[in-house]
Formats: structure tokens, C-alpha cells, sequence
């Protein structure tokens, strides 16, 4: 008896394996959208743990329910007793231990899980079905619950939402409540079945914008190789990472400017198909004290990956642009159309020299597809805390040397001219959340690798569409915080902008992507993040 049962689970897990991986195999050749996809991938695994949960069922019934003379009712009452006391240990650790609660990662949730999943599958069997009918059952009512989601997982998609659903937070019901979609994110990362996306390259992948991008390509379904030296952030961060996704990112310590390195990464790690460009030295006024480090930092990286990409089969690449690229615009907001004018910094011309050696590679016949995401200023943090801006040494960014003046780290916050031609004179500009952001790159890496390009190099603005001034941002820091910040008006700093914000529209209307996360909500979590830094004894 106990082999039939053993033979029926692993008949189970293989059918369940061959159906899915046919299905997810084929998608993309019926063009069936990511979302139908999806909700199939789902419906099939709430069918295999379903199924799963319905012989173990039988088992209990054998051994449990027939041996003690427990009724069914209070059969189903414990169960959803242990379910409930599973979700309190997991909220009580989510405050108490963070630490643990993110090292346990899915497996409480999976505890309650498979607790409600038994209920319904006794539920199933209640009328003494024979073994093979309770699996049918089972396996039915499954698809049933896993194609009622694609209607949560389509909302989910479409609303953007990283975490659970505001007013579905500590809902008790995983699996089968839109509450616990992300869960079912979390576990289908984990399993390698559902990692059927690509592999991706993510150079600057310890930084601040690769760092939460690396986070949102996991959640996507892709398995990311991390290259970074470290220069101007810590291998620390590759550990949070792991924390916020449960996955831990394939990590080289490595310049990009290391031709022989690079091409070493590449022939260790085969089958990478796209590649995100995100190593680069970035500070505006930095770069017009060091401008030759700039250009070579920041153009050699390029070439050296571009020359590599055919001889290794990498279809695409995402380039980290910039706003920088129109230099003062003519009109505001600025469109892809815009002129592109001499840039204000060595560090803006080195978007504009890089953005042309893309299309002229490209023009040159190279198998190589492109999107340039021009976008404007990433600020804010990971809503977990563990994620966020930490250069090393003195800030050369607003928000991280805002909030270290907050906490006093900093004495005083230098406000770069009030003699500007906006409304309170100073500088202007389109500030937009960096988990925002990191998504627009998921996108853009969806759309090359499903060749969904219109032109073979593409360039989208990724911006809110609205303009603040440094003034405005202080004043809505202290606003979301309630922290009175010390600062002081000093001259204009070379290579500033006036202003400068984005017209999104070509991004939200092709790409499917808008910036959704507030000033204020954003200026809080940049808060919280250095909160947590000073908790963990970092700054």
C-alpha cells in the first residue's frame, strides 16, 4: 500500500512537470501573453500541491481520522487552527527577528499553505471517493482556484504592486487569497522549473539602481550574474539581496574595463542572453574635476562588452542613459525627440558618446538589439530597508547626503543656487523612485527578449512627468519625516541643469510601464533606509 502511494506522488510531480514545462514551453510561440502564462504556471502548481495534499489526505484518513475516530469537522478545525497559530509565528518574527523571518524565507508561508490546502482537499474526499477520484477532484478544483487568480494576478500587473495588496496584509488564506500573490512570486523564483526566463547579465549590480533591478529581474523569473569592483559600493549588498528575493545572484568581483575578465564571465557563465550596463562613474560635478576618468570608465566598459556580446550570443543589451543627453531642453517636458544638446558635464557626454557607439554598432550590422532608458533622478530605497544608496566616502548625490544630514552625519546640506529661472530658483528636476525604476529595466529586457522592438536600438524617457525643486524636495522631506533639516543656500555648481523633467508618455504607452510611487513615500523609505544603516551600526 505504501509503494502505491509512493508511486502515485511521483507519478503526480511528473505529470504535473511534463504539462507545465510543455505549456510554458510553447507559450511564446502561440504568442499567449505573459499573464496567461502565468496564471497556467499558477493553476498548475496549485494543482500539483492540491493533488499532493489529497493523497496525503488519504494517508491521514487511513492512519489518523480512521485509528482515533476523528470526524471530519474537527479534523478540518485543527488544521485551521495550525494554520492560523503558523501565520501568527510568522508575523511575531516579521517584528521580532527580521533576520530569521527573511532566513525562513517561504517556508512558513508554505506551512500554511499546504495546513488550508489539506481542508479543501478533505473536503474533496468527504464522500469516501476511491484514491484516483479524490486526485481528479483535487486536481480540478485546483485549476479552478489557479485560474481564478489570473484575474488577481492580472490586477496585480497592472496596479504595479510589489507586496501585498494594502487592506490583504496578514491575510491567513496563502495560495488561494490575492493577499498571498506574492507569495506565489517568491516560490516560483525558487523553483527552478518556473526559471525558464534567461540568465542576465547585470553589470554595476551591487549599485544603487542595479541592486534593486537584480531584485526585480528574481521576482521576474530570471537568474541574474551580478559584475561589480565594488567602487563605489560593498559585497554586503549581494547578502541583501538574497534577504529581499530568497535568491542569492551569481556574484564577480570584476572592472568591466577588463576585457580578458570580462570575456572569462562570459565563458563561465553560458547561456547569458541580455545584458543590463549599469558600471559606470556618475557624479556630475566629479566628473568635471576627472574627466578623464570618466571617459575612460565610463566608454571602455561599453566597447568592451558590445565587442563581446556576438562572440558569445548575447542577444540584447539595456544601456543605463540619462537626461543628461538633452543638456538644457528647449521645451519642457522633454520628448525622445528632443534635440540632444552639448552636454553641461563630462559625465552627460559620456551618455551621449555611449548612446552613439550603440547605434553605430548596431548600424554596423552587429547581432546585437538595444534599448537606451534616458532616465532622470532615482531617489528613495527598498521598502524592506535592506536595499538603498550607500556610496562610499561623501555623497555626491541630493538625497543620500540629505539624509545623512538628517541624521546628523552630515552638518549642513549645500543647496547649489536659488538664482535659477524657476519659481523658487532652484535647480528642477524629475525625481522618481528607484523600485520604479528597476521595473522599467525588467520591461525593457522582456521586450528585446520577446522581440517586441519596433526599431533595433529603442530609446524611452523613464521619468514621473513632473518637476520639483530641490527646495520643493526638502520642504516634502521634512513634510513625510518630520525632521527639520539644516541647509544653507551656496553658489551654482558646474555642469547643473537648469531644469529638466520627462514626458513618459512613449514609456507608459509602449512599454507598459508608469512611475507609481509618491514624492513622499518615496522620501521616506530613502529615510527609513538611513535609519537602518544607523541601526546596523553602518553610518
Amino acid at each position: 500500500m505504501i509503494m502505491e502511494y509512493i508511486l502515485i506522488f511521483i507519478s503526480a510531480i511528473f505529470v504535473n512537470n511534463i504539462v507545465l514545462s510543455q505549456f510554458l514551453g510553447i507559450c511564446p510561440f502561440l504568442g499567449v501573453s505573459k499573464k496567461v502564462e502565468t496564471a497556467l504556471g499558477m493553476s498548475a502548481a496549485v494543482a500539483f500541491v492540491l493533488t499532493i495534499a489529497t493523497i496525503v489526505t488519504f494517508l491521514i484518513q487511513k492512519y489518523v481520522l480512521d485509528a482515533f475516530d476523528l470526524g471530519y469537522l474537527q479534523t478540518i478545525t485543527f488544521i485551521l487552527v495550525i494554520a492560523a497559530l503558523v501565520q501568527m509565528v510568522e508575523i511575531i518574527l516579521k517584528k521580532v527577528s527580521p533576520s530569521l523571518y527573511q532566513a525562513l524565507g517561504v517556508f512558513l508561508p508554505l506551512i500554511t499553505t499546504n495546513c488550508c490546502i489539506l481542508g479543501v482537499a478533505i473536503l474533496v474526499i468527504q464522500k469516501d471517493y476511491d484514491l484516483l477520484t479524490g486526485v481528479v477532484y483535487a486536481f480540478s478544483t485546483a485549476l479552478g482556484f489557479g485560474l481564478a487568480l489570473t484575474l488577481f494576478a492580472g490586477l496585480r500587473e497592472q496596479m504595479s504592486l510589489v507586496s501585498v495588496p494594502k487592506g490583504m496584509q496578514g491575510t491567513p488564506i496563502a495560495l488561494i487569497t490575492a493577499g498571498h500573490l506574492w507569495r506565489i512570486d517568491n516560490l516560483k523564483a525558487k523553483l527552478s522549473i518556473f526559471n525558464m526566463k534567461g540568465k542576465i547579465l547585470v553589470t554595476g549590480g551591487t549599485g544603487y539602481i542595479g541592486s534593486h533591478t537584480v531584485v526585480e529581474l528574481q521576482n521576474a523569473g530570471y537568474e541574474v550574474v551580478i559584475i561589480d569592483n565594488l567602487s563605489n559600493s560593498s559585497a554586503d549588498v549581494v547578502d541583501n539581496i538574497e534577504k529581499v528575493s530568497g535568491i542569492r545572484p551569481a556574484f564577480e568581483e570584476l572592472d568591466c574595463l577588463d576585457y580578458a575578465g570580462l570575456d572569462a564571465v562570459f565563458t563561465k557563465y553560458k547561456g547569458i542572453k541580455a545584458i543590463i550596463h549599469f558600471a559606470a562613474s556618475k557624479a556630475v560635478g566629479e566628473s568635471v574635476q576627472k574627466p578623464l576618468l570618466y571617459y575612460r570608465n565610463n566608454l571602455v566598459s561599453l566597447i568592451n562588452l558590445l565587442e563581446l556580446m556576438p562572440k558569445h550570443g548575447v542577444e540584447g543589451i539595456v544601456f543605463s542613459s540619462s537626461c543628461t543627453v538633452y543638456g538644457q531642453p528647449d521645451e519642457l517636458p522633454v520628448t525622445e525627440k528632443a534635440p540632444i544638446k552639448k552636454a553641461e558635464s563630462p559625465y552627460g557626454n559620456t551618455k551621449q558618446i555611449n548612446e552613439e557607439i550603440v547605434r553605430d554598432t548596431v548600424a554596423s550590422g552587429a547581432p546585437i538589439n538595444a534599448i537606451l532608458l534616458r532616465y532622470f533622478n532615482p531617489i528613495g530605497a527598498h521598502p524592506t530597508a535592506l536595499l538603498g544608496e550607500l556610496p562610499n566616502g561623501v555623497p555626491q548625490n541630493l538625497i543620500p547626503y540629505l539624509t545623512q544630514t538628517a541624521i546628523g552625519i552630515r552638518e549642513k546640506l549645500s543647496v547649489f543656487g536659488d538664482d535659477y529661472d524657476t519659481p523658487d530658483g532652484s535647480c528642477i528636476r524629475d525625481f522618481i523612485n528607484v523600485v520604479d525604476l528597476a521595473k522599467a529595466h525588467v520591461v525593457a529586457i522582456h521586450r528585446i527578449l520577446e522581440n517586441k522592438q519596433k526599431e533595433k536600438v529603442e530609446v524611452f524617457n523613464i521619468g514621473t512627468g513632473r518637476g520639483l525643486s530641490v527646495l520643493e524636495l526638502i520642504n516634502a522631506f521634512e513634510k513625510a519625516t518630520g525632521v527639520k533639516l539644516n541647509y544653507q543656500i551656496v553658489g551654482r555648481r558646474a555642469g547643473d541643469i537648469e531644469k529638466v523633467w520627462a514626458n513618459p508618455e512613449l514609456a507608459n504607452n509602449e512599454l507598459g510601464w508608469k512611475a507609481e510611487t509618491s514624492i513622499e513615500d518615496t522620501l521616506l523609505s530613502a529615510w527609513k533606509w538611513q535609519l537602518k544603516l544607523r541601526e546596523r551600526g553602518i553610518q
